[in-house]
């Protein structure tokens, strides 16, 4: 008796605090194709028409779903998956019972808008030598940052308006000036022409033309949905709204997949986020005028903007973010290149200024066991003490080649990425000692001697987009802080590289998808490895156990991650995502079974 009753009051507890899902919510239903069959893994979407946030789950095996419970209102409700027509359907959700809602899509034979980046350049055909190649030198300039490959390829352009584009593009994306010919064009977010793209201009054109161009090219789409595993999420999605009023909002936020990915321009900015223990989400913003971090309540949805005013007095724009240890939070400040703290609780912030000359700090943060702040420099890493205010800055025996990403392992020891130049760099926190490992070259089989050329001769700095099809570029890294591992997502290679702490070997494990631009790495509890694909809209999960990966989809078209957090709090951990493009903050739950089997 008394161990019933202590089941009934944990499930109870973890219903209430949303760590686990009942069957018994109030909607439920059935989905099926157009041959009446029952279909896996289509995503079904619910909003109350008064609320800012938007609650998705998909169906199983059996074509069923079902929601947990959604409070009382005015519904929306949408299905969609790749290759069949969005459908949607207005209900009204009162009291304590179940509504029931089926739904049969219909098949499209044009889809191409729903498709993710990586998606798009899967299918694209490869008629000629060296096509395969061209799909590499497009993801890792026109993409690789800058924007997912989806926004370029959903539209098509003649060899003239191809030409255009490139050569805008070449002249504003983040990356070193190479020709003093042409002027530098400069944005608020953006910085020198990229020497990667310049190289590259007439392949790019040239073969977009021919795929993408003014005659329609059959393609075979190759479109993705999730199954098993990957199908028992329950995904909440809180929009941000805009800091300031902005000259155009648009509606176009992704939501309806037939609509293609929208324009950065609508929303752009949040990078980075991370949950306290509070049940809020602090989030940074890179881009808007009044806004610098910010906070969604997610048992509310209500979001509260703070502005750390610049030496021009606006917003300076914030890049990484952490939560420490005592609740602080910690982020980059992009316009003095310091690390800087909030209080939450009395709202103020703190800049800790940096010594005369000091290099600047950049794009990412981490805290270690000691409540000490690390973070990438151009050429190196650098730590700060929060108890004396101190820097300690740490140089890489090699320059160039820019940092992204940093991570503390077991030993104590900073890890980072060598971006542009194909290393992983270890700080010794004990001697200050800093060492690179090279990587070995990803070999494609159709790489020219161009592309060595470029990857020998062309130098990067931290904020630099681009780089030739034979480059790996290990990004944002995590380190798994209860085992011997370091994990870096190889952002160009489509490879999860896994270091050994002690011995520093380094195997890789190419990602199931291709063209994904795998970000961000997280390690939870469980020493599960989890990685955003910035091109892919998906989330997944590596099991270094059993070598096998899980993908989880998204439900937002161009949501172009560029961070992930996972907390650790609850079980499963829960996954906490940034939509940098759409503007929204994401947060993916674990359904699993309890000992009779039945669905939480």
């Amino acid at each position: 008796m008394w161990k019933c009753k202590m089941s009934w009051i944990v499930a109870f507890l973890m219903m209430v605090s949303g760590r686990a899902f009942a069957a018994n919510g109030n909607l439920e239903g059935l989905v099926r194709g157009p041959d009446s069959k029952p279909m896996e893994g289509v995503a079904i979407s619910a909003r109350a028409a008064d609320q800012s946030y938007t609650t998705t789950v998909f169906t199983d095996q059996a074509g069923k779903y079902f929601f947990p419970p959604l409070e009382t209102g005015q519904y929306k409700v949408w299905a969609q998956a790749k290759g069949y027509e969005y459908i949607s359907s207005d209900l009204d959700l009162a009291g304590t019972g179940r509504s029931q809602k089926n739904f049969v899509l219909k098949s499209l034979t044009e889809y191409g808008k729903q498709l993710s980046g990586s998606e798009w350049l899967d299918s694209l055909p490869e008629q000629q030598p060296g096509d395969h190649r061209m799909k590499r030198v497009i993801l890792n300039t026109c993409g690789a940052g800058c924007h997912t490959t989806s926004w370029i390829l959903q539209n098509r352009f003649d060899q003239a308006g191809w030409n255009k584009i490139i050569d805008l593009m070449q002249k504003i994306v983040l990356g070193g000036y190479v020709d003093p010919s042409r002027p530098l064009v400069k944005l608020s977010v953006v910085g020198e022409p990229s020497p990667v793209i310049h190289a590259y201009r007439d392949e790019i054109v040239s073969y977009l033309a021919r795929v993408r161009g003014a005659e329609t090219v059959p393609l075979n789409y190759k479109a993705f949905r999730p199954k098993g595993e990957g199908t028992q999420v329950v995904i909440t999605e809180w929009d941000l709204p805009p800091s300031s009023p902005p000259i155009y909002v648009g509606k176009h936020d992704g939501s309806n997949w037939s609509e293609g990915t929208p324009s950065a321009l609508e929303a752009w900015g949040t990078h980075d986020c991370w949950p306290d223990k509070n049940g809020n989400v602090w989030f940074t913003d890179d881009i808007s005028a009044g806004r610098t971090i910010g906070k969604v309540d997610t048992k509310t949805g209500k979001v509260t903007g703070y502005s750390l005013p610049d030496e021009n007095g606006q917003a300076t724009g914030g890049h990484g973010i952490v939560v420490g240890q005592n609740g602080d939070i910690w982020f980059n400040d992009q316009s003095r290149g310091t690390v800087d703290k909030f209080d939450p609780k009395t709202e103020k912030f703190q800049i800790f200024p940096l010594p005369a000359g000091a290099p600047r700090t950049v794009m990412s943060i981490v805290e270690d066991a000691k409540g000490n702040l690390w973070t990438p420099l151009d050429d190196g890493a650098g730590k700060l003490d929060p108890q004396t205010g101190r820097y300690t800055f740490y140089n890489s025996p090699t320059k160039g080649g820019g940092r992204y990403g940093i991570a503390v392992d077991a030993h104590g020891n900073a890890w980072y990425g060598r971006f542009g130049g194909d290393s992983l760099g270890l700080v010794d926190a004990e001697t200050g000692k800093v060492t690179e490992i090279p990587l070995d070259d990803s070999k494609l089989p159709d790489v020219t001697e161009k592309d060595r050329e470029i990857r020998r001769t062309v130098t990067v700095s931290g904020g630099t987009i681009g780089a030739s099809p034979y480059q790996q570029a290990p990004r944002r890294p995590a380190a798994d802080t209860n085992g011997n591992t370091v994990w870096f997502p190889g952002s160009y290679s489509d490879v999860l590289l896994k270091v050994d702490i002690n011995t520093k070997q380094v195997t890789g494990y190419p990602f199931p998808s291709k063209y994904g631009l795998p970000y961000q790495a997280q390690v939870d509890k469980n020493h599960m490895v989890w990685v955003n694909l910035e091109n892919a809209d998906e989330v997944v999960k590596f099991d270094p156990f059993t070598e096998k990966w899980t993908e989880y989809l998204l439900p937002t078209r161009g949501a172009e991650t560029h961070h992930m957090a996972v907390d650790n709090s609850t079980s499963p951990p829960t996954i906490y995502l940034p939509y940098y493009r759409t503007n929204k903050i994401a947060r993916i739950q674990f359904r699993s079974h309890d000992s009779n089997g039945s669905m939480q």
